[in-house]
């Protein structure tokens, strides 16, 4: 009996251990992929950007909140 609740136990510290490595490379793809939108619409000068862009500094502006 006692193999079989050591495995057990070792089942559940290998699922810790992936699901650890899991939520880490979710984390490092999310801010992967934020970056590049980040980015992205850096890059973009459109009048409908840049018009958001000013929208927002304005809204700021009047709330007194930073960006």
């Amino acid at each position: 009996m006692q193999p079989n609740l050591q495995d057990v136990l070792n089942a559940g510290i290998g699922l810790i251990r992936a699901s650890e490595e899991a939520v880490g490379q979710a984390v490092a793809n999310a801010q992967k992929t934020f970056e590049d939108l980040k980015n992205k619409g850096a890059s973009d000068f459109s009048d409908s950007a840049i018009k958001a862009r000013e929208a927002l500094a304005s809204a700021l502006r009047v709330t007194g909140a930073q960006g």
